[in-house]
């Protein structure tokens, strides 16, 4: 549950870290969230990486679905 919504959750950590560092920390959440079939937000809350870059507000609201809707 959150993985399809990773990508801003990637851009939230980019702002404490290289992008490249934040796709790695995504990418890995992602894999072990669906491996695990665990929400990716306990997974997120759960890392050092994570905690040290953004708090759980940041993170709910960059998994928000309603925050994905285009202007098409």
């Amino acid at each position: 549950k959150g993985v399809l919504l990773s990508e801003r959750v990637m851009f939230v950590l980019a702002r404490s870290m290289p992008l490249g560092d934040a796709h790695e920390v995504i990418h890995d959440i992602s894999i072990r969230a669906l491996e695990a079939r665990q929400p990716m937000l306990d997974l997120l809350l759960a890392d050092p990486r994570v905690a040290a870059a953004c708090d759980r507000a940041e993170l709910e609201e960059a998994l928000k679905p309603e925050n994905y809707t285009g202007l098409s």
